[in-house]
């Protein structure tokens, strides 16, 4: 079998460990394994697969840390490592991977800082690694990465500002950074960074938490905000009502204060509308009633007054905390 090209393996229930005489394959260019119930760690050889094109582990039980000699397969276009139990540290030879399209290792164990080194990955267009336990800055370097469309940090222990490199990511459509200790503002060249991205196919999903967010540079080609459960104060900015776009928004769980901007009434495609536990005051506007679209509304755990909208879409919704749709648990002690 050494002039094995392919092997796939992929969802099965196969068991035990990774065989070390994969490591004789060297002609080997895809070795999917996914979907399977495969525990131990990668074995060492594996990194002499010089020819090896795709990797794919995902959706075992491997554990361990990554192997450092991964970084030797210069050929490689796509590493799978996702939803295992990978510890340890992101190996910053995977820098060296100059083919590599698809850098996926979410839902792990991994810690420790996201390597700088990874700015040296000019071909990589995802770079998914949210659910692990990864400290330390967004690094800059990122910025390099000018393929990029899909950048998921979200769910782990970063900290500081979004640098301003992430400017150059012309080809970015999905930045996800949420459940981190980010702070600071979102840098204003963001904006013009994505407009190319957008135009191709439409939609940007942008998901931020724990950012200071200045609407007044942000595109109108947004289709998702979520800034819930973080420290937020202030108002609600008036300039929000610019992105017209936007599908869903949720401010929930802050301490926003003031009134609900007039202007949400903009929002002509909004499905999904949550500013629950904040410290919102007076009424909600009845220009709302005419978003059509919208089907989950909550306004909850606040201090607003006055009666609650009639006509439109509000006619839909149903507000007792006994009823399935739990978007519209207006509570009736905050209304005088």
């Amino acid at each position: 079998m050494k002039n094995l090209i392919l092997l796939l393996l992929g969802h099965n229930r196969f068991t035990g460990s990774i065989p070390v005489s994969l490591g004789n394959l060297s002609k080997l260019e895809i070795l999917d394994v996914h979907e399977n119930l495969l525990s131990g760690v990668i074995p060492q050889e594996l990194g002499k697969l010089e020819s090896l094109i795709q990797l794919a582990f995902s959706h075992n039980e491997l554990s361990g840390q990554i192997l450092v000699t991964i970084g030797n397969l210069s050929r490689l276009e796509q590493l799978f490592l996702n939803d295992n139990q990978f510890n340890g540290y992101i190996p910053k030879e995977l820098g060296n991977l100059n083919s590599l399209v698809e850098l996926i290792l979410l839902i792990n164990q991994l810690s420790g800082l996201i390597p700088d080194s990874l700015g040296n990955l000019k071909k990589l267009e995802q770079f998914t690694v949210h659910d692990n336990k990864l400290s330390g800055h967004f690094p800059e370097t990122i910025g390099k990465c000018i393929k990029l469309r899909y950048l998921i940090l979200s769910d782990n222990l970063l900290v500081g500002s979004i640098p301003t490199s992430v400017c150059n990511l012309r080809s970015l459509e999905i930045l996800h950074l949420g459940n981190n200790q980010l702070n600071g503002r979102i840098p204003q060249c963001l904006s013009n960074s994505v407009t190319s991205a957008t135009s191709s196919n439409g939609a940007l999903v942008l998901v931020v938490k724990g950012l200071s967010l200045e609407l007044q540079r942000i595109l109108v080609v947004y289709t998702t905000i979520d800034l819930s459960v973080n420290k937020f104060e202030g108002g609600i900015p008036d300039t929000i009502g610019q992105l017209r776009s936007l599908r869903f928004l949720n401010l929930s769980h802050n301490s926003l204060i003031g009134r609900i901007p007039t202007n949400l009434r903009n929002f002509v495609h909004l499905e999904h509308l949550d500013l629950s536990s904040n410290k919102l005051v007076g009424k909600i506007p009845i220009q709302l009633a005419s978003l059509t679209f919208l089907a989950d509304v909550n306004f909850s755990q606040n201090e607003l007054q006055g009666a609650i909208p009639q006509g439109g879409q509000f006619n839909t919704f149903g507000i007792s905390r006994e009823q399935r749709i739990m978007w519209i648990p207006l509570d009736k002690e905050v209304w005088r």
